[in-house]
């Protein structure tokens, strides 16, 4: 059962033979049976387009970072962990480098990926958290309590530095110093200021400044932390790595935004975001820039034949906040009715909606960072975020939005209902808002959601009926 599993997440037939020991052990850990496996096959079959060999590949770096993590308590080394949003992903590989006895990881994210959208077994990690600190019924955010989870069951060991993103919420640096109460694990806290007017940029200079000075202790820390400094060779190096996923994984995502019909779900897409997002280990790495281009050549071939996963002519929609990291088979679902959903919320930038923010003449890498980080749409003010959603569906002539909210998010869920309203006022396109819990699986059932997403495709379709 396991080996037909690793097929079917790109393991070569070698490469099962000298990991399969290693694979097994994890999977015991980590209390996955044969029946889990079997229905983790079932769930990846059913969400992702597994014919194709690109995808394959990039599936299986996620297994083989389970696997690298659950088996760290016993096969050494020290650990630095961090967590979305991924401002500091290059830094960790960069610490990485310079210490081969330092590894880095988004332990929570990771978890979520494949004990959640793989196994759909995340909820005694969750429960976990629940019983410790992070009460049931107090919309804590279930990311966090993966994170927590994974401590209070013993599965991941203690990092020698935690570095708490405060950069959406208030609750992750408020609740990672758990950590340290708990566990012993010390924490650098990277935070940016929000205190701005209603109306104001994200680009001002100084919360450019504030945020580029958090970073550039965070690198310090980390650096502390590995043993010796990041030098701006490593941070370069770690950023080539960085771009070569992310090269071809731009070229996948502006298929699917171009091509009439797009050739592959947006829902692998995003999982393609999230781990690009990720620190990974170097031959992990190296496994995902080969899937990623071999799934280029992959999806230009549909592309050359007209094929793709909706008909051609179907209505496309904007997906904010963001898609479901544990159910894809949301979006599966209502491509099924034939909407696509090729651009989320999270990939745009002010002032008009485009996919890359505006740096030019910032040198400094950290001064560069930390202005991309303060154009993201999501880190703005509601009169922002809704000027670039707005900006956005009108650039890429979209018929309507779907809003997945993280209903224990207090930042992304207190406006989502006056940016439909906004939204709707000005294009007057369909906009509906689903509440769900994009990382516990316990919340989040695409049979629940159904109803809502059929309906919503209805009206989608007439709108854009209208228009001819």
């Amino acid at each position: 059962m396991v080996v037909k599993f690793l097929e079917l997440c790109g393991y070569e037939p070698e490469e099962i033979r000298l990991q399969l020991p290693r694979i097994e052990k994890a999977f015991t850990i980590l209390g996955l049976t044969d029946f889990d496996v079997e229905r983790g096959q079932e769930r990846i079959s059913g969400f992702f387009d597994t014919n194709l060999r690109g995808v394959r590949r990039i599936l299986g770096v996620l297994v083989r970072e389970l696997v690298d993590l659950t088996l760290a308590k016993e096969e050494g080394g020290r650990w630095i962990y961090s967590s979305p949003p991924s401002a500091c992903a290059d830094i960790l590989t960069a610490a990485s480098l310079g210490n081969k006895d330092i590894h880095v990881a988004f332990p929570d994210l990771l978890f979520v990926l494949t004990m959640g959208m793989m196994f759909d077994k995340l909820d005694p990690i969750i429960e976990a958290a629940e019983g410790l600190y992070l009460e049931p019924g107090m919309a804590h955010c279930s990311l966090i309590q993966t994170r927590l989870g994974l401590y209070a069951r013993n599965i991941i060991p203690r990092a020698v530095l935690q570095v708490s993103v405060g950069l959406i919420c208030d609750e992750n640096p408020k609740a990672d110093a758990s950590f340290e109460e708990f566990f012993g694990v010390p924490v650098q806290y990277l935070l940016r200021s929000q205190d701005k007017d209603w109306e104001e940029s994200g680009r001002i200079q100084r919360h450019i400044d504030f945020l580029a000075k958090n970073l550039k202790r965070m690198v310090e820390r980390v650096g502390e932390a590995a043993g010796g400094e990041i030098t701006d060779d490593l941070l370069n190096q770690a950023r080539k790595m960085a771009r070569d996923f992310s090269k071809p994984m731009r070229q996948i995502l502006e298929m699917g935004v171009n091509c009439d019909p797009p050739p592959i779900s947006s829902a692998f897409v995003h999982l393609m975001r999230a781990i690009n997002g990720m620190p990974l280990n170097r031959h992990n790495h190296e496994i995902a820039v080969e899937g990623a281009n071999i799934l280029c050549q992959e999806l230009q071939e549909r592309v050359n034949k007209g094929e793709g996963v909706v008909p051609k002519g179907s209505p496309r929609v904007l997906h904010g906040y963001v898609q479901s990291y544990v159910d894809p088979g949301i979006v599966v679902a209502l491509e099924k009715m034939g909407i696509s959903a090729p651009i989320e919320e999270v990939q745009l930038y002010e002032p008009d909606g485009r996919f890359s923010p505006d740096v030019s003449g910032i040198e400094d890498p950290n001064y560069r960072l930390a202005a991309v980080l303060t154009q993201a749409s999501i880190f703005n003010s509601l009169p922002v975020k809704s000027r670039v959603t707005i900006e956005a569906c009108r650039r890429y002539k979209l018929d309507g939005c779907l809003w997945l909210v993280h209903y224990s998010c207090r930042p992304i869920m207190s406006d989502s209902y006056m940016m439909k309203d906004i939204v709707q006022k000005e294009l007057g396109i369909p906009f509906m808002v689903l509440e769900t819990d994009v990382y516990d699986p316990r919340y989040n059932r695409n049979r629940q959601l159904r109803p809502q997403l059929e309906a919503f495709a209805e009206m989608v379709k007439s709108y854009k009926a209208s228009l001819r």
